[in-house]
């Protein structure tokens, strides 16, 4: 739910009792099949954090990084570059989704990695782009930034985040405990009807 916006691009939400401000970073629009930056100001997060990418209706992605102008830079070229269409027809494997909301893909034997998979397939979905920088993160450290990813990600339910390491156990505790409260307020919900 959003409960402000404010100038400068920055978004108020409230997820999980915690209220996380979005400071947009870059927009991109689609024109001719082309994405293009239409508005920037990724010159002022050359720090760690952890930031989200939007399409129109949805979050598709969250990422936890030690710079992320540096990594935001290097994702928006490869989304900017585009993909050639006759890539697409050739799949080699289907990406492991993590929870039921991530979204279905394909790895293409031309995909030099899954990261570019899903930048091929999320681009291909999509008219406009918005990465914000999620300033909950500021001045934490790398544990602290990747609870805040999953949490996030999880919260929002990101089409396309995936967690690594000893990130995913944690990431399916908070999963299953949060689906748990949730199938318990359902059951009582059922039992106050009921009477």
């Amino acid at each position: 739910m959003v409960l402000e916006a404010s100038r400068e691009g920055a978004v108020i939400y409230r997820a999980s009792a915690r209220i996380i401000v979005k400071e947009l970073i870059i927009k991109l629009k689609k024109e001719n099949d082309k994405f293009s930056i239409i508005e920037s100001c990724v010159d002022k997060y050359y720090d760690s954090g952890v930031w989200a990418l939007y399409n129109e209706n949805d979050l598709l992605e969250v990422a936890q990084t030690s710079c992320v102008a540096e990594e935001v830079l290097s994702d928006v070229n490869l989304i900017i570059t585009g993909f050639d269409k006759i890539q697409k027809r050739k799949r080699s494997y289907k990406a492991r989704r993590l929870f039921c909301f991530n979204t279905e893909f394909h790895v293409s034997i031309y995909d030099k990695n899954r990261t570019e998979a899903k930048y091929r397939h999320l681009s291909e979905q999509s008219e406009e782009l918005e990465i914000y920088y999620l300033s909950e993160s500021r001045g934490c450290d790398r544990s602290q930034r990747e609870e805040i990813e999953y949490k996030y990600a999880i919260d929002h339910k990101a089409e396309y985040w995936n967690a690594f390491g000893k990130q995913r156990k944690l990431a399916r505790e908070y999963y299953e405990t949060k689906r748990g409260l949730q199938l318990r307020l359902i059951e009582i919900l059922k039992k106050v009807i009921a009477s």
